[in-house]
């Protein structure tokens, strides 16, 4: 292995653009026939969609499709534990059912044919029109949580020790 260059300055062919705002990144590229896409994530942390209403919003101008666990298409999730995996827990199954099961979590996806129209957010705007109706659900405590649930349902005082 070389170390030539460790500790050295390197000049980057595009550093002076990239830091003056007049590089151009793959995200400013309008490629003909690109859609975009925008995320409607869940606003509580554990519960069922109970409603989704993505008519008006699939009506909107320039709205490709809505993607909801309705109408999104079923994926094959085998169980699997790579060395990276956690011990527990497992993998998000995206827009497959009506279950929360985290805070933000992906509940819908607009696709439309432009991002920004009048320089305005266009399609964050189509996906915050979205109507969604949600049934809380318990939170399911850790045990190294233990103290935060116990103080949460009232069982202890702040100052009170739960160790015994």
């Amino acid at each position: 292995m070389t170390t030539a260059v460790i500790g050295k300055p390197t000049s980057r062919l595009d550093g002076r653009k990239k830091v003056t705002g007049g590089a151009t990144y793959a995200a400013e590229f309008d490629v003909p026939g690109q859609a975009h896409a925008a995320i409607v994530r869940s606003t509580i942390a554990r519960g069922r969609i109970a409603s989704i209403d993505a008519e008006s919003t699939q009506r909107a101008p320039g709205v490709i499709v809505v993607l909801t666990h309705r109408n999104a298409p079923r994926l094959a999730y085998r169980e699997h534990h790579a060395p990276v995996d956690p011990t527990v827990g497992e993998r998000l199954h995206v827009l497959q059912d009506d279950r929360i099961v985290q805070q933000g979590q992906p509940i819908a996806l607009v696709v439309a044919e432009t991002l920004v129209t009048n320089s305005r957010n266009y399609l964050s705007q189509a996906a915050g029109f979205m109507s969604t109706e949600t049934s809380m659900g318990w939170p399911i405590p850790r045990m190294a949580s233990t103290r935060s649930f116990a103080l949460w349902r009232g069982y202890v005082s702040p100052s009170k020790s739960i160790d015994g």
